[in-house]
């Protein structure tokens, strides 16, 4: 019998590409904080779209995607988030 683990870890949505554009960049900047002072010009790359940077913390949420979890069975709102690093 295979295990939620083995199913996980064997899953073909774990090697899906991932596209991200300026708007979603720009709204996670937003969303993290960034741009609440206009005058502090450290943070002004990640919300203004000259010259955009995209904060490195980015990529933990940019390919986020819930759907296989429900192709798995499992229940999103049992889950509990352990540890995180990059």
């Amino acid at each position: 019998m295979t295990s939620t683990y083995q199913k996980l870890l064997q899953h073909k949505r774990l090697e899906k590409p991932h596209s991200y554009d300026t708007q979603r960049a720009i709204l996670y900047g937003l969303g993290i904080g960034l741009g609440f002072d206009p005058l502090d010009e450290r943070q002004l790359p990640f919300v203004l779209e000259d010259n955009l940077q995209v904060f490195p913390t980015f990529a933990s949420v940019a390919t986020w995607d819930i759907s296989f979890l429900l192709d798995l069975g499992i229940e999103w709102t049992k889950l509990i988030h352990l540890a995180q690093s990059m």
